[in-house]
């Protein structure tokens, strides 16, 4: 869906690089070549097909721009630039500890095609600007709504919380207790009472027998996205006590000289060392590093609102 980033003060069609958007260059009568660029792609690289919408409406001048289609994501003529995270280079180190999920974790692209090909029956929209906003409409409340997935990443991080507190042995002083309750709090909030639940049970049925959720209740889940996954790593990273920000890795944990250092003074609670050890880089991964991106800067970023 993502276009890149141009002059937002000038429409479409005035851009100085018209491939910031997804445009056709040549049609015919068996095929239609298009040409421009998507950005922020996650996961797509392990998808079999790509579906590309638009991301804003358009005018009449802006109809060679109103192309939507799919394409076999192996097609000839697309490049993928990986994305690099901060963290990268110390995931591919020895050792699993600070590897992560190595068979699931996420990744963002961006893709460059030179001339992509859509043939006429997998076109589902060609110059047709003038039904570009309900599309755009339509398809953001369900983007928005998807974002209550981000209360099961926060199931995890909340859960890590508890347990390093756990082997920090505060959890059962009043205050942890509440920053606990707090984190919980938020995130249900998202799930279920009045936001990501509710927009699905305040939905409608369309002519078309489609169910379209409510998009009231969706922008209000994404809105409290863009900001309850921040507290809530806030307090993760309060509750943990700093240690994963400067915490020793693998390489160092194995070391035949300061190994045993490390195991002494990390050792919190009842010998607890590796468990603590791993506890901490889980929540530093999710709060500053490769998860992040997925967990706090996709909650801000998003089905973001649309432009004029």
């Amino acid at each position: 869906m993502t276009h890149a980033k141009d002059d937002r003060s000038k429409a479409t069609h005035q851009q100085t690089y018209l491939d910031d958007f997804l445009y056709v260059v040549d049609p015919n009568d068996d095929v239609v070549f298009v040409s421009g660029i998507r950005m922020h792609q996650i996961g797509c690289v392990n998808s079999h097909w790509l579906i590309v919408i638009l991301t804003i409406r358009l005018s009449v001048h802006d109809k060679d721009f109103a192309i939507v289609g799919a394409i076999p994501a192996n097609a000839d003529g697309i490049t993928y630039i990986y994305g690099r995270q901060s963290s990268d280079i110390r995931s591919m180190e020895a050792g699993s500890i600070d590897a992560g999920n190595v068979e699931f974790v996420s990744q963002e692209v961006m893709i460059v095609p030179s001339r992509w090909v859509y043939t006429n029956h997998l076109i589902f929209m060609d110059a047709e600007y003038e039904f570009t906003p309900p599309m755009v409409e339509h398809f953001t409340p369900y983007h928005r709504y998807s974002f209550i997935c981000k209360t099961g990443v926060s199931d995890v991080l909340i859960g890590t919380t508890s347990q390093i507190s756990d082997l920090n042995g505060v959890v059962k002083l009043s205050h942890i207790k509440d920053k606990l309750v707090e984190m919980t709090n938020l995130n249900e909030t998202i799930w279920g009472s009045s936001l990501g639940l509710a927009s699905a049970y305040e939905g409608r049925e369309m002519k078309s027998d489609v169910q379209m959720n409510d998009s009231i209740e969706a922008y209000v889940c994404k809105q409290n996205v863009t900001q309850f996954p921040y507290e809530i790593a806030s307090l993760a990273q309060d509750l943990e006590g700093e240690l994963s920000v400067t915490m020793p890795s693998k390489l160092e944990l194995e070391h035949s000289d300061v190994g045993p250092l490390i195991r002494k003074f990390l050792v919190g609670h009842d010998d607890a060392n590796v468990n603590r050890i791993k506890a901490l880089q889980l929540i530093k991964d999710m709060t500053l590093g490769v998860n992040a991106v997925g967990y706090l800067t996709e909650s801000m970023h998003g089905a973001r609102d649309t432009e004029p």
